[in-house]
């Protein structure tokens, strides 16, 4: 019996671990076109790409400004659509940016005297597989919506957004309320080094224009963090007024999507290039030994 080529021993382990940690990444459950914050928030977590998501929690309210006007109803976590997409591949298939976006469907306008306070958490984490190691290098994002802000009507659609660059926020498990507190510091690739968490607004207290209700109007921001990271937290809130006037029934503010777009890079040398270096050294391993058999 042949006795197994020590060099082939040196490179068989690493290669067979390489392809169990290929297989352990792609045990997540996929995010999928159709979901919806309920859904998120029930499920815990889901991959898209090279993302997982994880760590949903939202908290909408409604109120009013005047005792004789009841407070609106706020969107249900079932209608608040959640769609992913991805930017271009880079030359390893790997997106350069991945997008989550949150459109409200329902109960998501209000009139005079009415307001909106809606909030929604989550964390994102790089899954890095064999061949691949990445991290996020920042984060940017908009809000839609529509105001008529006729005088002296005074509505707004408000929006903040932070992100938490080397970790999540506090978050309890249980789709509770989003507290916007950075939870430490463990997100630092190995790759960059450092566990530094900061908390960084992408963008503070926009506010969208107004227009002939219900004309759409965006605005957005972005944020670079000061070194990448696999895991971020992001946080949003958008506040709206209905203002003051005469006519309650009339719409005044709404709010239509929400969106976070992540970009990512290469931090390190692919471990991928390793591999098929180990790979080509088993086969001319293999080459020799058959070549030295014959030659006895």
């Amino acid at each position: 019996m042949l006795k197994v080529n020590s060099t082939l021993r040196l490179f068989a382990l690493p290669a067979l671990l390489v392809g169990i940690t290929a297989l352990n990444a792609t045990a997540a459950p996929l995010c999928t076109s159709a979901a919806t914050l309920a859904a998120l928030i029930t499920d815990g977590s889901c991959q898209y790409q090279d993302k997982l998501f994880s760590n949903f929690a939202l908290n909408f309210t409604g109120g009013t400004t005047s005792g004789s006007v009841l407070s609106p109803t706020v969107p249900a976590p079932s209608s608040v659509t959640a769609t992913f997409s991805r930017g271009a591949l880079d030359s390893n298939g790997i997106p350069v940016s991945v997008t989550l976006a949150f459109a409200f469907t329902a109960n998501n306008s209000i009139s005079n005297y009415q307001t909106l306070d809606l909030q929604i958490q989550y964390q994102v984490d790089v899954v890095n597989t064999a061949g691949h190691s990445y991290a996020i290098t920042g984060e940017s994002g908009s809000t839609t919506g529509a105001v008529n802000n006729a005088s002296p009507n005074n509505a707004f659609v408000k929006a903040s957004k932070d992100s938490c660059g080397g970790d999540g926020y506090e978050y309890d498990g249980l789709g509770s309320a989003p507290t916007e507190n950075c939870t430490g510091g463990n997100g630092g690739p190995p790759a960059v080094g450092g566990n530094g968490v900061e908390d960084v607004p992408v963008y503070t207290a926009l506010q969208l224009t107004h227009g002939v209700f219900p004309t759409l109007n965006s605005k957005g921001g972005s944020a670079s963090f000061s070194q990448p990271y696999v895991t971020v937290g992001t946080y949003d809130e958008v506040q709206l007024s209905g203002g003051t006037g005469t006519v309650s029934a009339t719409q005044r503010a709404e709010v239509t999507q929400v969106s976070n777009t992540f970009s990512e890079v290469s931090v390190a040398p692919e471990p991928g290039t390793v591999v098929f270096m180990g790979s080509a050294m088993i086969a001319l391993c293999g080459f020799a030994r058959r070549k030295k058999l014959f030659k006895s």
